[in-house]
């Protein structure tokens, strides 16, 4: 499984309240899955970008592995040919 950051604003942006983070998961089977998670300003003060990350991650984890487990376990349609028609 590998997780990357594909979102990292502030959020909403007339008004941030805090940032937001996007996260890409790609699983060894080819399936993928996209959660998010606004991580409020007064918990992101004096944090680094990458802290903020950390904090939206810890937030996420648990769904992000119990969706990665029943994708997993599923085959890899990614790729598959449905039909030769001409």
């Amino acid at each position: 499984m590998q997780v990357k950051i594909v979102k990292f604003k502030l959020y909403p942006e007339d008004d941030p309240t805090g940032y937001v983070v996007g996260l890409s998961v790609e699983l060894d089977n080819g399936r993928s899955f996209y959660r998010d998670s606004l991580v409020n300003l007064k918990d992101s003060k004096g944090k680094t970008d990458e802290e903020i990350a950390q904090i939206a991650y810890a937030d996420l984890k648990k769904g992000i592995e119990t969706t990665a487990e029943v994708e997993g376990a599923k085959s890899s349609i990614i790729g598959e040919i449905i039909t030769n028609e001409i």
